[in-house]
């Protein structure tokens, strides 16, 4: 839907964010966003994931289980919103209808556990 590849944004440049691809092909742009819906369907899965960004999930219709590679599980329905901060977690529609997300990616500074950088994982091209 959009993206940008600078932080800040220039919101003089002439570039169209919706017209112009700037998107790299992965998850998000370094040192920019992505606005991007999600339809995903009846019994259908995503792998387990992480990016290096700050998401903003929202449900725009239909029902899908967020699991955190902790186990904890949440449904969340129409309406509902999800923020991510670089957890590994999955999305699964447990229903028999479509469901779709709007998901804004922001990119963020790695996260670090004892001294270990995490990296991007679960998507091809990361």
């Amino acid at each position: 839907m959009w993206s940008t590849n600078r932080w800040p944004i220039d919101n003089q440049t002439p570039e169209d964010g919706a017209v112009k691809s700037i998107f790299t092909g992965r998850s998000h742009n370094d040192n920019g966003s992505v606005v991007r819906f999600v339809d995903l369907p009846p019994q259908a899965c995503s792998p387990m994931h992480r990016t290096q960004t700050l998401d903003y999930g929202i449900v725009i219709f239909g029902e899908i289980e967020l699991e955190l590679d902790s186990g904890e599980k949440r449904t969340l329905r129409s309406g509902d919103t999800c923020i991510q901060r670089g957890t590994n977690h999955l999305w699964r529609n447990t229903t028999d209808k479509w469901v779709r997300i709007a998901f804004i990616l922001l990119h963020s500074k790695p996260i670090v556990i004892d001294g270990k950088q995490l990296t991007d994982q679960g998507f091809p091209g990361q």
